[in-house]
């Protein structure tokens, strides 16, 4: 069922132009000359709004006003000539959600309206739920890594050490000193690049083996992070 708006006014002073307004957002209109016949029509509320002649049928609107919000109606907005502010603040209070006076500027009711559709529907979409992220695994008892894809990848001591620092705390930045002395204690601390052809290397590996990259984030020249989800199998660990 497509949007729509419902006119309820005595005359068609509203209507005037109102087709050619909507026409290009595929928004129908419907005149209600009275508020009595507007349960004839049997409107959908989830996909209706509805503009109200405020000036008319003083004595019911309160009435009229409360009967859309009950119902859920998308949205609600009234135009006077007539009423105060403090007239236009009750109709807000009653359940108006824009009260606008005469003569209305177009431009600015239909993107009132536009809107009310767009949040509408925004509200209904379902919520994408994603799953949770799997983990990347590392095997000590093997020296494997597991990509959450499920592909193996074999390490060298070296790339087991480094990366089982790395995934005791991820998401933490570990400092460039600290990984080349775990990675490699025998490495060359004068050795400034070793560490970055190291972790280079491992990438490439990673991505040969499995099409995924390896999550191993440089920190502005401060370290690595290991920036996902990561569980560690210990040594000492009981094989299934």
């Amino acid at each position: 069922m497509p949007d729509h708006l419902a006119i309820v006014a005595p005359d068609e002073e509203l209507w005037e132009g109102m087709e050619s307004l909507f026409a290009a957002a595929a928004i129908e209109l419907t005149l209600i000359r009275k508020l009595d016949l507007f349960a004839d029509h049997h409107l959908d509320p989830a996909k209706t709004v509805v503009l109200l002649d405020a000036d008319q049928n003083v004595d019911r609107r309160a009435n009229f006003l409360s009967g859309l919000v009950r119902n859920r109606f998308v949205g609600v907005v009234t135009v006077s000539r007539d009423l105060s502010q403090s007239e236009r603040l009750t109709l807000l209070y009653m359940g108006a959600d824009h009260c606008l006076l005469r003569p209305v500027n177009e431009d600015e009711l239909a993107a009132i309206i536009s809107n009310m559709f767009r949040r509408s529907r925004a509200a209904a979409a379902p919520v994408s739920r994603e799953e949770p992220a799997l983990p990347w695994k590392l095997d000590l008892r093997q020296w494997r890594l597991t990509t959450p894809g499920g592909h193996d990848v074999g390490l060298s001591a070296g790339e087991m050490n480094l990366l089982a620092t790395l995934f005791r705390e991820p998401g933490k930045t570990h400092q460039r000193d600290d990984l080349r002395a775990r990675s490699a204690p025998a490495m060359d601390a004068g050795a400034g690049r070793s560490l970055d052809v190291q972790i280079s290397r491992l990438r490439r590996k990673v991505e040969d083996a499995s099409s995924m990259t390896l999550p191993l984030r440089s920190s502005r020249g401060a370290g690595y992070v290991f920036a996902s989800p990561a569980t560690i199998i210990p040594a000492d660990a009981v094989p299934n």
